[in-house]
């Protein structure tokens, strides 16, 4: 593993932490729930910071559809580039934040259902091709009764 060390004063602005929500301003604009520990921020990724009455978790998923729609509508020859405005200028119409954060706890509940399902389709994936093999070079044998 390659570590970097950084010399110097590090800048609060740079300074990624859990639950940060990061914009992909290049490309594909896509929202990340940052949850892997302290980071320094990159070129090109943007990070939303929170601000009253906005459940920031709420937030993440519900910039997908409007960021989705920007994508869309973003000319480009090359990659497409977000800016600061674009974001800034996106209205939302919201809830209240107690109604903000019901709705977060409940998709993010969600989000982790479906890795739970998706890690143990991963594990029966393994089991199968497992088996598979051993059917196949005849380790193991089927017998039928008729």
């Amino acid at each position: 593993m390659t570590r970097f060390f950084l010399c110097g004063e590090l800048s609060e602005r740079i300074l990624v932490e859990n639950g940060d929500i990061l914009v992909g301003m290049d490309g594909d604009f896509i929202t990340c729930l940052w949850r892997k520990g302290p980071a320094l921020l990159n070129q090109r990724v943007g990070r939303l910071a929170a601000i009253e009455e906005i459940d920031l978790i709420f937030l993440y998923y519900y910039l997908e559809g409007p960021l989705k729609e920007v994508e869309f509508k973003t000319a480009s020859t090359t990659v497409k580039h977000l800016s600061h405005d674009i974001i800034a200028n996106i209205e939302l119409p919201l809830p209240p934040i107690t109604e903000q954060t019901t709705i977060a706890q409940i998709l993010s509940d969600m989000d982790a259902e479906i890795e739970s399902l998706e890690r143990k389709l991963g594990k029966f994936k393994l089991i199968k091709h497992g088996m598979m093999q051993e059917l196949l070079t005849g380790k193991v044998r089927l017998l039928s009764e008729l």
